[in-house]
């Protein structure tokens, strides 16, 4: 059920979730997870629960859609108009490049190394060598549905069609994302205001094949949670690695939730006096 997150199998007959997998269809039939369980099991689509879209890319969302983000049970999508917002940014870099443009973090090196000018035969592994260099976060992970959240936000943020990525880097993450598989992320090693760069580092290498990522109740390796997707690792072109890691997502994952947490707190704290006065005169041995 993890391969085609547009169906919750939570609800289906016990017949189709012991099916051997000798049993099951050698190859994933076209269209979503619906058609799939529909190939396992004739008649089943009206047992079948579709699980709710978010759409990304669009300007604000609200609290109750991040805190949504982060809990299981919701899928992830592009709005109407990010597909094209994004090609046309990428467009600007792909012109700038072929025009022998010197830019920044796209055909330079990186702080001190900003007047180095990489040659164009490594600027991929620029980009790749940027987010293995910068995967030094310590200590316990995230929680799952902070992670969760972030890489959802660093999506988000991507499709806003404003960083220079390509419609295939944002496949790649929502593959991973709807499938439940969330990069592993170290607590330790983000400097805040300078951007969350070494955990979004490790957010980042899922994509190409590298890092761990949730998978349900354990941890796998990238390279085998796209091999379960039948996806190859992405191949980072100019910009984009630069663009992953430039952003502010974990303490915007983590503020966020914590201020969801103290909003549910403070409405109980207003509902306890009210609960404990109506409750103290039905007691007769209360003194």
């Amino acid at each position: 059920a993890s391969l085609y997150p547009l169906v919750d199998l939570s609800i289906a007959p016990p017949l189709v979730l012991e099916r051997r997998r000798a049993d099951w269809p050698t190859s994933r039939p076209k269209g979503d997870g619906l058609e799939w369980a529909i190939a396992c099991r004739p008649g089943i689509a009206k047992q079948v629960r579709r699980v709710p879209t978010i759409l990304l890319g669009e300007p604000s969302l609200p609290l109750s859609t991040l805190v949504a983000l982060s809990r299981p049970g919701t899928r992830i999508g592009l709005a109407k108009e990010v597909r094209a917002n994004v090609k046309r940014c990428r467009a600007v870099v792909d012109k700038a490049v072929e025009n022998g443009a010197t830019m920044y973090g796209i055909n330079t090196g990186f702080g001190k190394l900003a007047g180095v000018r990489i040659p164009d035969d490594q600027l991929a592994q620029l980009q790749k060598n940027l987010l293995l260099s910068h995967a030094t976060g310590v200590g316990v992970p995230l929680r799952k549905e902070q992670s969760q959240l972030a890489f959802a936000l660093r999506i988000h943020n991507l499709a806003l069609g404003f960083s220079g990525v390509r419609l295939e880097l944002l496949d790649q993450a929502m593959a991973l994302w709807n499938a439940g598989y969330i990069p592993v992320i170290p607590q330790q090693g983000s400097v805040g205001a300078s951007g969350d760069l070494a955990p979004l580092s490790h957010m980042a290498l899922p994509l190409i094949g590298f890092g761990e990522v949730h998978a349900g109740d354990t941890v796998i390796t990238g390279a085998e949670a796209l091999r379960r997707l039948r996806r190859k690792p992405l191949e980072l072109c100019e910009k984009e690695g630069l663009a992953l890691i430039n952003g502010t997502q974990i303490m915007t994952a983590i503020g966020c939730l914590v201020l969801h947490e103290a909003i549910t707190l403070a409405k109980a704290a207003d509902k306890v006096p009210l609960i404990k006065k109506l409750g103290v005169p039905s007691s007769p041995t209360f003194s």
